[in-house]
């Protein structure tokens, strides 16, 4: 099954890798979940409200703790730390000059909530509609928060380029991808000949995902690739097909079609950078803020 958007995302923003624990300790609301302090000294305090608004629609939903992979016992740290996370998000687009509105993030939600739909339709729900909407009302202020972090994250790489920033240039790779030797190479003496390479590798790419796009891989950091791949790419010329290149997943025809300013990237480096700079101070009871993988852990099981 096709992860969808909002698994991805729970995994991508919350690095769920919480280790077992056992909290549920009596807590006054107004005493503070946790007190971010920021680079520039600044400082966001979440209380036991909020850790609470969100993890009471989770604790509610066992449907959605399946399908995240999140364990009961851990539900307050996992609220907590998306808190932050978004705190940190959305700091840092406002660092930036950006902002977000309130019908952009529930734009986004709208679409999480479809995602929904599409989950339990792919696990055979027999009414997935109503089960993704009955789910979606159980977790109501987790997709608020999410929504803001992830409509955050989506506008960060324009903000930059506002900002002034130019962004790392990336190639524009297309390839096509044989299992043999011998068709590589006729595609290669076809593509010499003035073949189109986007219908050649319609035709015959092996790669279920470019393949259906005309071999179009899209623009990005070669260090994604095998190194057989990345450095025939860095070693390619613009617009010119290299020759067959042989790695793992079989013979590789290459078209570097450009150079994009990899404003993602940038972006992810800047919440990164962000996420790294601050200081999480966390009520014990509900754990510790780990560094190395920015999120809340739960306190060790007694």
């Amino acid at each position: 099954m096709t992860i969808s958007r909002l698994v991805r995302q729970l995994y991508l923003l919350l690095a769920f890798a919480l280790v077992a624990a056992s909290c549920g300790v009596s807590r006054e609301s107004n005493v503070a979940a946790a007190t971010v302090t920021f680079a520039d000294g600044s400082t966001e305090v979440f209380g036991q409200a909020d850790v609470r608004e969100l993890s009471d629609g989770l604790t509610s939903s066992d449907r959605f703790l399946e399908l995240a992979g999140i364990a009961p016992e851990t539900v307050e740290a996992v609220a907590l730390t998306q808190l932050i996370q978004s705190a940190v998000v959305n700091r840092t687009l406002e660092d930036a000059g950006g902002s977000v509105s309130t019908a952009e993030i529930e734009e986004v939600r709208t679409s999480l909530e479809g995602e929904l739909v599409n989950i339990f339709t792919q696990q055979g729900e027999p009414d997935p509609a109503t089960t993704a909407r009955e789910v979606g009302d159980e977790i109501s202020a987790y997709i608020d928060s999410l929504s803001l972090s992830i409509r955050a994250s989506e506008e960060l790489p324009d903000a930059l380029i506002e900002s002034g920033a130019e962004g790392v240039e990336v190639p524009c790779v297309s390839h096509i991808l044989v299992e043999d030797q011998e068709l590589a190479d006729s595609l290669y003496d076809e593509l010499q000949d003035g073949a189109d390479f986007a219908e050649l590798a319609t035709a015959n790419s092996i790669d279920p995902g470019s393949g259906a796009q005309g071999g179009d891989l899209g623009c990005a950091s070669v260090d994604q690739w095998v190194p057989e791949f990345r450095d025939a790419v860095l070693a390619a010329e613009e617009g010119v097909v290299t020759e067959p290149v042989e790695s793992q997943f079989g013979f590789h025809l290459i078209l570097v079609t450009g150079f994009e300013a990899d404003l993602q990237g940038q972006a992810g480096a800047a919440i990164q950078e962000a996420l790294a700079s601050i200081t999480v101070d966390v009520d014990p009871t509900i754990g510790t803020w780990d560094a190395p993988s920015n999120q809340v852990l739960p306190p060790p099981a007694p």
